[in-house]
């Protein structure tokens, strides 16, 4: 071997040395964002906004009835404060502004139909576009903890993160979309919410895959139901669906400066979900129901959600973040009230928008 080749061999070996040193500090990485914590004795706020617009056809023997567009936004508040490396309690103010159900075409009311002693909307008078239901207000008050004994946080020589949350919402019985007997709607399910997530990251370099899974169960809750036309009826026992969800994705590192936190990172992430059963006011999610069924408490039936998005993510120092996303769903079709053959069909979707700021206390 040539002087020349030795020479062009030992620089290629301290490239790959120098490669494998960068991979090799763990301890100053920047965790991805579903596993981040605030180190002991500091803290994290965090104020975001999300949009859900949700559009699909009611659909019944088959038959396109009508179509049906829900709109929500939501504004939340998150803070977190750790008592110790690893470990935070946390908070958060749930309110949605808008919670909104509309109908985008001329469809048929509901009629009584004597063989199955139900309603249809088969063959009835014409309806029109359907009417507008909205409301908004406080959904609820989150109080939980955190814990994440792997991380930049605990300066551990692991190459992955990982947290847990566990939390409870205050229930707020008082405003639920039920409700309408006063002229308004609320927002909140209504009875307490429980739940628990894990995420999981690791660091390969340049990109940090990671998983997230959260739980969150709805407990039944007794409101008065009620139309805008005041007919109401009291102790209604409702239970909004609980919630599974898995999203796995990857941040890809566009730039960084670990010396002062700097982070630009965009977030792939495909995501899966599962809703189970709820009970609630009959005719809030149909254009209309016959008289019988108005002061009925109505099931609607499980279903699964799939989709994914695209993210970027922006850290200009360790201080401050923020975060801006774009998602899209699907739905398999599911029964919108027990008593009446009519699901939400297949097409049925929802685009998500997100954008968020994030402050550090470091």
């Amino acid at each position: 071997m040539t002087s020349r080749s030795i020479a062009r061999s030992l620089a290629a070996e301290a490239v790959i040395a120098r490669l494998l040193a960068l991979l090799a500090l763990p301890g100053l990485a920047l965790a991805a964002e579903v596993t981040d914590m605030p180190p002991a004795l500091r803290g994290d706020a965090e104020l975001s906004y999300s949009g859900a617009f949700f559009s699909g056809p009611i659909v019944e023997d088959g038959e396109r009835i009508i179509g049906t567009r829900r709109q929500r936004h939501d504004l939340d508040l998150s803070l977190a404060f750790a008592v110790t490396d690893g470990l935070a309690v946390t908070a958060g103010l749930d309110i949605t502004p808008s919670l909104g159900v509309s109908f985008t075409d001329d469809g048929t009311q509901m009629a009584y139909d004597p063989v199955t002693n139900s309603g249809t909307y088969t063959g009835g008078p014409e309806l029109g576009a359907g009417p507008n239901r909205s409301g908004g207000g406080l959904v609820g008050v989150w109080l939980g903890v955190a814990a994440g004994p792997y991380g930049r946080w605990m300066k551990t020589p692991e190459q992955f993160s990982w947290r847990v949350d566990v939390g409870v919402r205050v229930p707020n019985s008082g405003g639920t979309f039920f409700e309408a007997a006063d002229g308004s709607r609320g927002a909140a399910p209504g009875g307490t919410g429980f739940r628990i997530a894990g995420a999981f990251a690791v660091e390969r370099g340049s990109f940090e895959p990671y998983m997230r899974m959260a739980y969150q169960y709805e407990s039944r809750a007794v409101i008065d139901i009620g139309d805008e036309q005041g007919d109401a009826i009291i102790d209604a026992t409702v239970q909004a669906p609980s919630l599974f969800d898995l999203m796995g994705g990857v941040e890809f590192i566009l730039a960084e400066n670990r010396e002062i936190g700097q982070r630009i990172a965009l977030d792939v992430f495909v995501s899966t979900g599962y809703r189970t059963r709820g009970d609630g006011a009959s005719g809030v999610y149909l254009p209309d129901v016959i008289e019988q069924s108005r002061s009925l408490v109505v099931t609607t039936s499980e279903h699964l959600v799939g989709g994914g998005g695209l993210g970027l993510i922006v850290n200009p120092n360790e201080y401050i973040g923020f975060r801006l996303a774009g998602d899209i769903s699907a739905f398999t079709p599911y029964r919108i009230e027990h008593p009446f053959p009519v699901y939400q069909g297949a097409g049925s979707h929802q685009i998500g928008v997100n954008a968020s700021v994030r402050g550090h206390i470091r």
